[in-house]
């Protein structure tokens, strides 16, 4: 049901496939791809909302740490990317809220259906850290300022919060 969000992660990619995919929500619809961050390494990031993707995406780093950020405006369907807290692309999808199926959201791989339709060269291989859903669109001056630093869990606007602490 978010319509506004921000969702922001720390990541580290080690292996390429055809795509890494971090976050993945799926409708209960037949369509696929409510909600999808899309490292393709032919054509670098792409967000899908409501199934809808731009056709090029900005390019991302390998075998290195770097802070991945995505606004998402539900009213009008503007989005921009930001890594390292700086604004590397932006673009309009699909406006209106998401609509996620009860188990529909999966970290680290992208799903073609709900709870299923996984193809391992769509899984990420590497790690991710300190990931955040925020059902409010952040700033950039919050993004750059909060990238380093954990956030209190009752923050405004936060949605979920994995903090991935809990050792090997």
């Amino acid at each position: 049901g978010l319509s506004d969000c921000t969702v922001e992660y720390w990541i580290l990619i080690v292996r390429e496939d055809e795509a890494a995919s971090p976050i993945s929500a799926a409708t209960s619809r037949d369509e696929n791809n409510e909600y999808l961050h899309y490292f393709e390494f032919n054509g670098g990031f792409r967000p899908h909302v409501h199934d809808a993707s731009p056709e090029n995406g900005e390019g991302f780093s390998i075998s290195q740490w770097f802070h991945f950020a995505m606004t998402r405006d539900g009213g009008s369907g503007d989005w921009i990317s930001y890594i390292n807290g700086e604004e590397v692309d932006s673009g309009n999808l699909p406006e209106g809220p998401l609509d996620v199926a009860d188990n529909g959201l999966v970290l680290g791989q992208e799903q073609d259906q709900v709870e299923g339709g996984f193809d391992s060269d769509q899984a990420l291989r590497g790690n991710l850290d300190e990931m955040r859903i925020w059902e409010i669109v952040r700033t950039p001056e919050q993004i750059q300022q909060f990238a380093h630093a954990q956030v209190p869990v009752n923050s405004r606007g936060l949605h979920a919060y994995y903090k991935f602490d809990e050792g090997e």
